[in-house]
Parts: structure tokens; sequence; C-alpha cells
């Protein structure tokens, strides 16, 4: 598929959202599924779906957060990827501390990271933030 009035680069804020939107509905889903003040999986035994959630909005987030880089160079790029990766660390590493990361962390990243993923997707792409690659 060719477009060839649109700069190849342009179309990966696109892929950035979906990736994320995508990876956000299993991460919502594992918050749902198997999280609770005790933290991450604490009360087995659990299904392959709660793996399968686990892996798929992890890997979706990476995947995100190459796209981040490659789209808005590695300075910009990598404070959106800093962002999805403190939501990993922080659902898998400190779950015991629920209310704590949840409110200092994953709520407020996951607010910024919706509202750059719709930006991404409709925003205007001539911003000097975001024109930082050739």
């Amino acid at each position: 598929m060719r477009f060839p009035d649109v700069p190849r680069i342009a179309r990966w804020g696109p892929l950035f959202t979906v990736l994320y939107l995508l990876g956000f509905v299993g991460y919502v889903g594992c918050f749902a599924r198997h999280f609770c003040q005790c933290g991450h999986r604490e009360h087995p035994p659990y299904t392959f779906w709660d793996d399968a959630i686990d892996v798929c909005w992890v890997a979706l987030f990476f995947c995100a957060s190459s796209v981040a880089i490659m789209r808005w160079g590695p300075i910009n790029g990598s404070l959106w990827a800093t962002l999805l990766i403190a939501l990993i660390v922080s659902r898998f590493e400190f779950a015991g501390t629920m209310g704590l990361s949840l409110i200092c962390c994953e709520i407020p990243a996951s607010i910024a990271l919706l509202m750059w993923s719709c930006w991404a997707a409709f925003g205007n792409d001539d911003s000097p933030v975001t024109n930082t690659n050739p």
C-alpha cells in the first residue's frame, strides 16, 4: 500500500495510537481480571487467558515504545516510551502497593498517553515538537 503524498514518517503516529490503545484495553483487562489490593496475580490459580492478557498488553506497549522512538526521535520519543515502560514496571514490580502506584504513576501516565495517542492520530504534524525527524 503506497501513500505518495504522505511522508513515510507521518504514518508512525497512527500506528502508535493503534498499538497503545489495543495494549491499553489489555492493561485495563489485566486490572479487572487479576489485580487486587494484594497486588498483581496474588490469588492463583489463573487461566490461560489471564496469561495471554498480560503477554499481549506488555508486547503491545513494547511495540508502541519502539514506534514512539522511531516516529518522534530519541529525545521526544523516549519520553513516551519511558511512560509506557513505567506502566509495565508499576504493574509488575510495585503491584503490592496498589493504591500508591495506581494513583501516583499509572493513572497520570495513562491519561497523558491517551491524550498523546489521540493527538498522534489526529493532530497537526507540522508542530516543531514532532518535526524532529527529516
